[in-house]
């Protein structure tokens, strides 16, 4: 196992030295601001090249006190950026202040500049950039803006201990900095420890009465103060690890160095180069990367810790909801949030240990590029059985094994016969609803692929059906799927859950407008899935097929039944026959574009979303009929019937597909032509094929 950070390991380095100095401590029975603090204070003031130090208690009270002692309060704003700590800006909204929060720059990690400019305001008192991941904020240019309309600079270097800007320390620049000794720091205590830097004596001198009760002098209270004050235990802890930060912090550069060099051909972003002239810590390091959710499960699983810092922005924090910022307001925060993981980084870390992270890392990314085992449900029906075809066909090398589940009330066999050629195929006899075999067969699944439904008329037949198969069924799937960690389930809803469309083309923004059972399971499945995605991270893809039609269809469709009644009626040398006007329109849509688009979700980046899948054409079935009796070269004329539809029969759809070309790269290639000829090509074949068989 490799340790996120080895705390006992530097200890022991160093353990004479500490018991030394504690029990020295302990001897003296002075635990609270005693001599050790004092000494403490001098020599981190020496070190970060500064004329005070004040110990306080956690690196939050810092900011507080520094905060308080500059009068910050009611009325004020405080800048700083959404990409911290929350320790950040709980100080700032304490003293009744408000945080001011901006995005930053995604190449240097740090506080946007033009966005800082734009945020001040005559109510601005305080710039408070963040040395974040031990990164040296821009300190120069956010000096300059702050110079110019007489702001302070506060720094929160709470994970800056040791890095530099030309020389000089973070922590040194502005009127006041907070550092933070928690035991994970590079410069950490045996708990909670703070401390505050500063060249302004005046300042020091009060905050040195803010953290102890507000008193210069014992029971002499002058200021309304707080008990932030530093233990002597930890200080005398500090004092002895304080000798050996420098080299520690050398060690991480080499090992953060070592790092770079063995994961730079990866498709990782890898921490930003820093000017000539800055100098990182590595407090961590940290690497971003668009799988990362699904590397950080992988490293767990090979026994290599990780973290990410920070998953949730503060903007979007419950806590500080209320100060009304959205999801979208800090782009580039939001991103990072997404795709930032920090690896191991200790300085006691060996060579080999950072080899085996690297090792385990290019593993994971080869394997990414393999599908592993699929699951598809349904997987014997007239779409499943189409891309179990597709996938083994042009991504066989890629597959471990792909698992069809179908219980054949729609599905049939004879649409597997030649997928059951090959080794790699599975087929399994049982029903979504059987929680337990769901759960079993997608166990050690990368992909799900969800295409087990109900027939549309059944639904109206046995509404309870839509809730047992849609419903329940479904939640089978998405229950399984989160348990065994599954990278992305793709799967089918349907264009009915828009009714009777608002308007046209109908965008995946439209609002539901359905009166049918069948839809409302299918709109049921679309909220499982953002409800699983929200709770538990489930990455999906919902696809929304408009009207299916080609090989091994069937006559069951509710709109697409239209094709096989017509060309039976034509091989049998009878009339098509067209209930009502035949004015009504449907966008039709080639089985083979379907599984491309499947496939495309299925490959993509995308870890939530709805996309329709549609030719994007509306055709009515006069014209539909017109093209079929072309293809099979008919003189036969159309004969109209009228006939009342349900009130639920939709009689007009165009799918809008930009969203779904935008980012699933899909267009629907087939033409209406093409795609009934096919469509005839595959009948002759299969009714030739049978009467061989006869």
């Amino acid at each position: 196992m490799i340790p996120f950070l080895d705390l006992k390991k530097q200890h022991n380095s160093i353990k004479k030295d500490i018991d030394l100095a504690v029990g020295k401590v302990l001897e003296n029975s002075n635990f609270i601001l005693g001599y050790e603090v004092d000494e403490f204070e001098k020599n981190f003031a020496k070190y970060i090249g500064v004329k005070r130090c004040i110990g306080v208690s956690t690196g939050e009270s810092a900011i507080l006190l520094i905060l308080k002692a500059l009068g910050i309060g009611p009325g004020d704003e405080v800048i700083t950026v959404a990409n911290t700590f929350i320790a950040t800006v709980f100080p700032i909204i304490t003293l009744g202040a408000k945080p001011i929060l901006i995005d930053i720059d995604p190449k240097t990690y740090q506080m946007d500049l033009d966005m800082l400019q734009k945020s001040i305001t005559p109510k601005t008192k305080v710039i408070l950039p963040v040395h974040l991941f031990g990164i040296p904020a821009p300190m120069e240019e956010i000096l300059k803006i702050a110079n110019e309309k007489n702001i302070f600079v506060v720094e929160d270097a709470c994970q800056a201990h040791g890095s530099s800007i030309a020389g000089k320390m973070c922590g040194s620049f502005g009127i006041a900095s907070a550092f933070s000794f928690y035991p994970g720091k590079n410069l950490g205590a045996a708990g909670d420890a703070g401390g505050i830097t500063t060249n302004d004596e005046e300042l020091a001198n009060k905050l040195i009465a803010l953290r102890n009760i507000g008193q210069f002098e014992k029971y002499k209270h002058d200021l309304f103060g707080y008990n932030f004050r530093m233990d002597t235990i930890q200080a005398a802890y500090l004092n002895v690890k304080l000798k050996h930060l420098n080299i520690w912090n050398k060690k991480r550069r080499e090992i953060a160095n070592y790092y770079n060099k063995l994961l730079s051909d990866l498709p990782v972003v890898l921490p930003p180069k820093l000017k000539n002239g800055l100098v990182e810590n590595y407090h961590l390091y940290v690497i971003k990367s668009g799988k990362r959710n699904e590397l950080l499960e992988f490293l767990k699983q090979n026994e290599i810790a990780t973290g990410i810092h920070y998953p949730i922005p503060l903007h979007l924090q419950k806590s500080l909801s209320f100060l009304g910022y959205n999801e979208g307001s800090f782009p580039v925060t939001e991103k990072f949030a997404n795709e930032i993981l920090s690896l191991p980084m200790f300085p006691d870390m060996t060579k080999d240990q950072v080899e085996e992270v690297s090792t385990k890392i290019h593993e994971f990314y080869r394997n990414l590029d393999r599908l592993g085992k699929i699951v598809i449900t349904g997987g014997a029906g007239f779409i499943g059985s189409s891309i179990v075809d597709y996938l083994l066909e042009h991504f066989d090398e890629k597959i471990d094994k792909i698992v069809v589940l179908d219980n054949f009330v729609r599905g049939k066999k004879e649409n597997l016969i030649k997928a059951l050629k090959n080794k790699k195929m599975e087929l399994v006899v049982g029903d979504i609803r059987d929680k337990e075999l769901v759960d079993k067969l997608i166990k050690g699944a990368n992909y799900v692929i969800h295409e087990a439904a109900i027939k549309n008329i059944l639904c109206d037949e046995d509404p309870r059906l839509s809730l047992e198969v849609l419903v329940n069924g479904t939640f089978n799937v998405m229950e399984a799927c989160v348990k065994h960690k599954v990278r992305k389930l793709v799967f089918n809803s349907s264009a009915s859950v828009y009714g009777q469309p608002l308007k046209i083309p109908m965008k995946e923004t439209d609002n539901y407008n359905n009166e049918a059972f069948y839809g409302a399971g299918k709109i049921s499945n679309e909220q499982m899935a953002k409800a699983f995605n929200k709770m538990y991270g489930l990455n999906y893809v919902c696809l929304r097929p408009f009207n299916i039609y080609g090989p091994r269809m069937d006559i069951s469709g509710i709109y697409t039944e239209v094709f096989i009644r017509w060309l039976d009626s034509i091989d049998n040398g009878k009339s098509p026959v067209i209930f009502g006007d035949g004015t009504n329109t449907l966008d039709f849509v080639y089985i083979e574009d379907v599984v491309k688009a499947t496939i495309a979700a299925l490959l993509s980046d995308i870890k939530q979303g709805f996309y329709n899948v549609g030719s994007g054409n509306e055709v009515s079935l006069n014209k539909l009929v017109e093209v079929i009796l072309k293809c099979n070269k008919s003189n036969l004329r159309v004969e109209h019937i009228q006939q009342t539809r349900k009130s639920n029969y939709v009689t007009r759809r165009k799918a809008d597909i930009v969203k779904a070309k935008k980012d699933l790269g899909f267009v629907a290639d087939t033409s209406l032509e093409m795609g009934v000829k096919k469509l005839i090509e595959w009948r002759k074949k299969t009714k030739k094929n049978e009467n061989t068989v006869n």
